[in-house]
């Protein structure tokens, strides 16, 4: 880290265990009432500066302290010197810099309400993104998610391990010369090849269609599913791939070369 993101994360960490010392918890406490697993170990690596604090847990900590992000940030330390930018202009400088997460969800598990992701993808929000540029509505927070195909599509042109982001902010479009917002992402009524969410190709009808590899195209009426997003970015996993790796590994996933 450079010298003032360490000061940064130094005067952050000072603060969070002054906030929970006055509160009279312990890192362990603290620790346990965050959403995403963590540890006394973690907090205490926070509370040193040793750790960056993500956009998700800084959120948690303000809210379980009862104080604002920027109530977080404010504040003056008395490790602090007039010479020095305040903690707020840090964090303010750091949030253009931030990556944008994206969390990863299984093809299979969409289907299911209250589902976890497995892992999360990262882009970044820099100007010059189109995409992702952070004054772009696919930057805004939970816009964007990533899905890991787990059939072969012959349209649209899908494989397993592929991941493939889609935007909830984003208009489908029919006209299949749109290379972008024709493919959408959908959850049927009722489930296909025994999934439930399958990408699509939309019709100017309403309808959308999809085609499974060895099978003919099926077309789903308008009043048969509901859109989840559009597709914007397609990841193609090499064979040397570690997350390719992992999924055939965990959940089994894997993808026939001699397909292509």
């Amino acid at each position: 880290m450079t010298t003032e993101n360490t000061i940064l994360h130094t005067l952050l960490g000072r603060r969070i265990a002054e906030l929970r010392k006055g509160t009279g918890l312990s890192q362990s406490e603290l620790a346990s009432r965050l959403s995403r697993k963590r540890t006394q170990a973690w907090v205490s690596t926070v509370e040193t500066g040793r750790r960056i604090v993500n956009v998700d847990d800084l959120f948690e900590i303000a809210a379980i302290f009862g104080v604002s992000v920027g109530e977080l940030a404010d504040r003056p330390s008395q490790f602090s010197s007039p010479s020095q930018h305040s903690l707020a202009d840090f964090l303010r400088e750091l949030n253009t810099r931030l990556p944008i997460e994206m969390p990863v969800y299984l093809q299979t598990n969409l289907g299911e309400q209250n589902i976890k992701p497995i892992d999360h993808q990262y882009t970044s929000n820099v100007p010059g993104r189109t995409l992702f540029d952070a004054n772009y509505q696919l930057a805004q927070e939970g816009a964007s998610k990533v899905m890991v195909v787990e059939r072969y599509y012959d349209s649209p042109k899908l494989n397993p391990t592929d991941l493939v982001t889609y935007s909830s902010v984003l208009t489908p479009h029919p006209d299949p010369s749109t290379s972008l917002a024709d493919r959408v992402l959908v959850r049927l009524q009722k489930p296909h090849a025994g999934l439930n969410v399958h990408p699509c190709l939309v019709r100017s009808s309403g309808e959308v269609e999809m085609k499974l590899s060895g099978h003919s195209t099926t077309v789903i009426a308008k009043d048969a599913f509901e859109v989840l997003g559009v597709l914007v970015l397609r990841r193609t996993l090499y064979r040397s791939s570690v997350i390719r790796t992992w999924l055939q590994r965990q959940f089994g996933i894997t993808k026939d070369e001699r397909m292509e």
